[in-house]
């Protein structure tokens, strides 16, 4: 007998939702930079330790929840922004979700993987929390 899984699925994220990446490395936002160049393409590279897409999660908390290595910030970027751009976001438990849709960055994908990978740069912003 095959034993049901016992996962259920989550349900698609709303393309009003707003996800959060966490900047691991400081050059990632550029805060002194005109709004659509403030975050670098880097921070949406995915290499092949990403198995799915690029990590981002539902809250600014879950986003650094866990972390080994300081954070230098919090990437925002909403849901159907991702979507009108050709991208997906798929989440796969409740604090964590992929961006869907990016080549996993290799010599032979260079090209498209940073020209993508600077697409969604220019729709993403640094989160400010509020004060």
């Amino acid at each position: 007998m095959i034993d049901e899984d016992p996962r259920v699925p989550l349900e698609p994220y709303p393309c009003e939702k707003i996800v959060y990446r966490a900047a691991i490395f400081s050059d990632w936002i550029r805060r002194n930079r005109e709004r659509g160049k403030q975050i670098s393409n880097k921070a949406f590279f995915r290499f092949a330790k990403d198995d799915v897409g690029v990590t981002v999660a539902p809250t600014p908390e879950s986003c650094i929840a866990g972390l080994e290595r300081p954070t230098h910030g919090i990437i925002a970027i909403k849901v159907g922004w991702l979507r009108d751009a050709g991208f997906d976001v798929i989440p796969d438990r409740e604090d964590h979700a992929n961006i869907i849709g990016l080549p996993i960055r290799t010599d032979d994908t260079l090209a498209d993987s940073s020209g993508l990978a600077s697409k969604i740069a220019k729709l993403a912003r640094p989160y400010d929390p509020p004060v």
